[in-house]
């Protein structure tokens, strides 16, 4: 909640500062002794600065008469030499608008800008909700991990389930003992005991099923082949000389039909061994729930 006031905040603030400092660039404005301009803007005037169009000792405009109520401001030239002049209209919401006048052919009647503001602030307020989207997102993800995380130590502390999924190559000994599903992860507790008197490094866990038997497909073409996403690694990737370590990982959720299998492939780079697990589909449709 808190979080939420401050982001409100910050963007409430980025509004004010943009409504404040907002500059439009307007059209060139032409007009002459028969055709006046009309602007038209989302706020009222709060004044209007020409660079160039003096008053006379009554009070009155040299160059262009000028009518303003509103959000509304009407030009008209008093002679047809009046000098082409800057013009600057600032709106009471802070927002400016400048551009050019001039004596021409090429007059328009209406100038509307009344839809500019406003586009400013729809695009402020499409951000704040696309901020509270963003933040939803975050803390579900948020949650979810959280929770992910929690569930592999779990089932890292689980007890042995499997004692016949695994292999041993080179004095190493690689054990699935647990497997379990949620709605979102698939959970691995492994056990590796290394019996050599060299630490055993893991550099690198890949994992990948086949589904097995697919009418109209090859056994090993490679649309019958997918990997595994790997989540989380946990635990002690250097298993010491003579002895044990418990590594946990979290895989996107993923199902094997009954004649399909897993295929899990542990490597040490450097040291070059490297394990092949294999586990049927039919122990993976086995599996707990959380």
């Amino acid at each position: 909640m808190k979080t939420k006031l401050i982001r409100l905040m910050v963007i409430t603030f980025y509004f004010s500062i943009n409504s404040i400092n907002a500059q439009y660039r307007m059209d060139v404005i032409e007009v002459n002794m028969k055709n006046t301009a009309t602007l038209n803007f989302s706020n009222n005037i709060d004044y209007i600065i020409f660079g160039e169009n003096p008053q006379d000792s009554k009070g009155n405009f040299i160059y262009y008469q000028i009518f303003q109520k509103d959000n509304t401001c009407t030009f008209k030239a008093i002679k047809e030499t009046s000098p082409e002049t800057s013009i600057v209209v600032r709106l009471t919401n802070g927002e400016i608008f400048y551009g050019t006048v001039k004596i021409g052919t090429n007059t328009k009647i209406l100038y509307d800008y009344s839809n500019i503001g406003n586009k400013k602030e729809e695009e402020v307020k499409e951000n704040e909700v696309i901020e509270e989207e963003k933040e939803k997102k975050e803390v579900k993800e948020n949650v979810s991990l959280k929770k992910m995380e929690e569930r592999l130590e779990l089932v890292m502390e689980s007890k042995d389930k499997y004692f016949t999924l695994g292999t041993k190559e080179n004095g190493i000994t690689y054990q699935v003992c647990n497997i379990k599903n949620d709605e979102n992860y698939t959970y691995f507790k492994i056990r590796i005991n290394n019996s050599t008197g060299n630490d055993y490094t893991i550099d690198g866990i890949f994992m990948k099923y086949f589904l097995g038997k697919v009418k109209g497909v090859k056994k090993n073409a490679s649309g019958n082949e997918e990997r595994v996403t790997i989540e989380k690694v946990k635990g002690n990737m250097i298993v010491k000389a003579y002895s044990e370590e418990i590594i946990g990982i979290a895989t996107k959720l993923f199902a094997v039909g009954e004649k399909g299998k897993l295929y899990i492939r542990i490597e040490e780079k450097d040291g070059n061994r490297t394990s092949n697990i294999e586990v049927e589909g039919a122990e993976i449709q086995k599996i707990e729930i959380f």
